[in-house]
């Protein structure tokens, strides 16, 4: 009777998790963002019973600024992660973690990983001058009695860039299929984050809160890549003779495209926190961005079901299996799309609560209409996600004219709406430029570009 029991559990677990497309990746994304959703509750309790709202605008404030990193990066991140699946398609990892295959896969693979590296290290050391400039003079301009700033930031943007210089080693990892075991890390990572997090603002550190979170996150990367990957990332320094693949001709060809749409992004989002601290004063800014923060956590979960996908999609398209490409994304989008939905709603009645029986909590979030304007544009935004993904698993990025376009709308309309109607003006027209603009053009220009890609399918399986 127990055994049956058991094998009946056992098998509808076989079932639910067949159903909703969980694998290993997906399911350590889960848990963390489980963690997190747990975790974020915690931090704002803290937040708001430790830090002033200055403080809390300030702190939220670091977090959006650091986020300039991508005018660094110029979207490498994702280029190498399209490159390596590519590659990957002919290589595997070796018993020793080294990598085994076709010599000129691996070849390429390897003289890709140490462009990487270089590219990234010289934007680590940039940014960390770079960023400290910025924003001793943002801060400079907006100054709160009492508010020691300096020295976090200066700490905060040294540690940011050494996190910035690891990049290349999570972007191969993944376009390697190395899924799993960098959403392990990812899982340890946020509680460890989260922990360190605690523990900062109860020692009363203050600005200091976000170098020390930050400094565990960096540590137990370090930790990670050395013992599980040591010897995979040792022979990307292997300089024997193949073929290579070359920067000029085939990286930043897309590249400049990729970095773009990446800097675009910024003032689609991480835009609005800043705007509003240099109109409306640290108080505001500290609602805006900590709606914004808890935003993200139906969004990071919804995305498990594209992102860790991506090196299979690049996989798929490097050997034409369309067919197996279209079946496994569109499972993807239908389940993605549920739980964004249902997260969405999660957040909504969060706030709504708080509002009408934890009112000292709801005066740190915006109203409750203002969230749910937001909420709706979070939801449309999200849910092009998964087709971007398939876009860009193609080594292409068709959607920049699209980026750029919201990037010049959100950016001004922010400029202008956020002074003269504060957060309610940046909601309503983030809500605006998502529903009526940004996803309907995503699915068409989707829609267009498989067509004519997938021409070609005497390969399919």
């Amino acid at each position: 009777m127990i055994s049956t029991f058991f094998s009946r559990i056992a098998a509808a677990s076989q079932g639910f998790r067949s159903l909703f497309q969980i694998d290993r990746a997906i399911f350590l994304g889960i848990l963390a963002n489980i963690w997190t959703s747990l975790a974020g509750p915690v931090t704002a309790i803290l937040i708001v019973n430790i830090f002033n709202p200055e403080l809390q605008g300030y702190f939220y404030t670091f977090n959006s600024l650091v986020a300039l990193q991508i005018f660094l990066e110029l979207g490498l991140g994702g280029v190498i992660l399209q490159f390596a699946s590519h590659e990957w398609a002919n290589l595997s990892l070796g018993p020793n973690g080294e990598i085994e295959g076709s010599e000129i896969a691996r070849s390429s693979l390897k003289s890709l990983g140490r462009m990487a590296f270089k590219w990234y290290a010289f934007a680590a050391v940039l940014m960390m001058v770079a960023l400290s400039i910025v924003g001793f003079f943002f801060f400079d301009q907006t100054k709160q009695e009492g508010i020691s700033w300096q020295g976090p930031w200066v700490s905060l943007c040294f540690i940011s860039a050494m996190n910035l210089f690891l990049v290349p080693a999570w972007s191969l990892l993944e376009g390697c299929n190395q899924i799993g075991n960098v959403y392990f890390f990812r899982f340890i990572n946020s509680i460890t984050q989260n922990l360190a997090c605690w523990i900062a603002i109860l020692s009363n550190l203050q600005l200091w809160t976000a170098s020390v979170a930050l400094g565990a996150n960096v540590t137990w990367a370090l930790f990670f890549l050395w013992k599980n990957y040591g010897n995979f990332f040792r022979s990307f320094f292997d300089y024997s003779t193949g073929p290579e693949i070359h920067w000029e001709s085939e990286i930043w060809p897309l590249q400049w495209r990729n970095a773009v749409s990446w800097l675009s992004g910024y003032f689609t989002y991480s835009f609005l926190t800043p705007v509003i601290f240099q109109f409306h004063g640290a108080i505001a800014a500290g609602q805006l961005g900590m709606m914004l923060a808890l935003t993200r956590l139906p969004v990071a979960v919804s995305s498990l079901w594209a992102s860790t996908k991506a090196p299979l999609f690049g996989i798929f398209i490097s050997k034409k299996e369309y067919k197996s490409l279209d079946e496994m994304f569109f499972k993807n989008v239908i389940i993605s799309s549920l739980i964004l939905f249902l997260g969405a709603i999660s957040i909504q009645a969060l706030v709504t609560f708080l509002n009408n029986f934890v009112y000292s909590m709801a005066q740190r979030l915006l109203q409750p209409y203002q969230a749910g304007i937001l909420m709706m544009g979070v939801v449309m935004a999200n849910l092009g996600g998964p087709f971007a993904i398939y876009l860009r698993a193609h080594k292409k990025e068709p959607l920049m004219g699209l980026t750029i376009i919201l990037a010049v709308l959100m950016g001004f309309g922010c400029l202008i709406f956020g002074k003269l109607y504060g957060t309610l003006g940046i909601v309503l027209l983030y809500f605006f430029l998502q529903t009526f603009i940004a996803f309907p053009c995503v699915i068409f220009i989707w829609h267009h570009n498989r067509r004519e890609w997938h021409k070609d399918d005497s390969k399919e399986n």
